[in-house]
């Protein structure tokens, strides 16, 4: 293997080390939802969250602001500038509860996501405020991460894409994390209201050990390569 060729196994190493190091969190395409509130019922288990969808990023550029989501009113009524994000969820401290044949509410075992928002049908685009709303992205939850929720008011939910008018920038799997604020950290007791929260629907970031088995495998297909090169090259003296 010649040195252009060992140079570039090692830069490929240690570009995806250098990222294992990075927090798991979400990549672009990403939602922003801000002021999210909502309640939870430690009799039935029951989450409730809304909050305004108010932009996307296509970019990782920090500069970029993304793309404004609206509220669409068809042409009339007043105008909001954000989109609107709900979920529900049935969750304990063990993780979303399954699906049961007798529900004890009305949203309990629902495990879903939905963000509504302005789109403009003709340009295949998000609208403004003018334009109709239609459902942007909706899905399922599958999986409900709680490691920083007691300690950070934070729920990472795993979802599965099930439609909408941006569905297809999206991956299957997105992840969905939520901030509660500091007012919800525990499942123990029933809150009727808490606020000051935030959201971020993308895609997930890979974990620092997926990383890590990807830069063994990388450095294993090199060092593979060097030694075919070897064998090559012991086979042509003869």
């Amino acid at each position: 293997m010649n040195r252009l060729s060992a140079l570039s196994c090692y830069l490929l190493c240690l570009l995806l080390a250098s990222s294992s190091v990075a927090h798991a969190g979400v990549m672009v395409p990403d939602i922003a939802v801000g002021g999210l509130a909502g309640m939870y019922n430690a009799d039935s288990d029951d989450l409730y969250l809304q909050g305004a969808a108010g932009s996307i990023k296509m970019t990782t550029d920090p500069s970029d602001a993304g793309q404004t989501i609206y509220l669409g009113t068809g042409g009339g009524g007043p105008k909001r500038a954000s989109g609107l994000f709900m979920l529900n969820a049935t969750v304990q401290d063990a993780g979303l509860v399954q699906p049961s044949a007798t529900a004890r509410s009305a949203t309990a075992n629902q495990h879903t996501f939905s963000i509504t928002g302005a789109f403009n049908q003709s340009a295949g685009t998000l609208g403004t405020a003018d334009d109709t709303n239609v459902v942007l992205l909706q899905g399922t939850l599958t999986e409900a991460r709680l490691a920083a929720f007691e300690t950070l008011s934070r729920i990472d939910f795993v979802a599965t894409v099930t439609g909408g008018a941006l569905s297809n920038l999206f991956e299957p799997e997105i992840l969905i994390k939520v901030d509660t604020g500091s007012s919800f950290n525990s499942f123990a007791y029933t809150v009727n209201g808490f606020g000051a929260g935030s959201a971020d629907v993308g895609k997930p970031v890979p974990e620092p050990a997926s990383l890590a088995i990807w830069s063994a495998i990388a450095f294993a297909a090199c060092c593979s390569q060097k030694r075919r090169k070897r064998v090559s090259t012991t086979t042509a003296a003869f």
